[in-house]
């Protein structure tokens, strides 16, 4: 790549995250960076509540189809994994129609957000987590 190429997409890169900022109704610019990498991915916040669970929702995938786990709270986004009919999730927030959730594992506290976690952070865990439709799901009530 040509140096005035590779400044183009530098700015692209930085128009598409301070876009992403403004339609997140972002404030503290060092914060959302933290949470955005190269790739325009948006991590999953977990925790902030001394008395619920890091992720206090469990959710699964609504009827028989595949679902795109993306990287952010996108349409457009990278899909990370497909996840099937029945896959069971934590819920850890929302953010409009989208959902950031982190895809239970066989043994749920092995993904680690079954515990009360007082402050807010992206999840770094050894389970998958991403972004899902909130129509594609079925949040479950107890």
């Amino acid at each position: 790549m040509r140096a005035n190429e590779l400044e183009r997409s530098n700015t692209a890169t930085r128009i598409r995250r301070h876009m992403l900022m403004i339609a997140l109704g972002v404030s503290g610019l060092t914060s959302i960076y933290r949470c955005v990498s190269a790739d325009d991915s948006v991590a999953v916040t977990i925790g902030g509540s001394r008395q619920l669970a890091a992720c206090p929702q469990r959710a699964s995938v609504d009827g028989k189809r595949i679902v795109g786990l993306m990287s952010s709270p996108d349409h457009t986004a990278r899909r990370v994994i497909s996840i099937g009919s029945g896959t069971q999730l934590f819920v850890c927030e929302r953010r409009g129609d989208w959902l950031g959730v982190v895809v239970a594992a066989v043994e749920p506290k092995a993904c680690g957000v079954s515990v009360a976690m007082e402050r807010r952070e992206p999840y770094r865990g050894g389970c998958a987590s991403g972004w899902v439709l909130l129509t594609e799901v079925v949040i479950k009530t107890n």
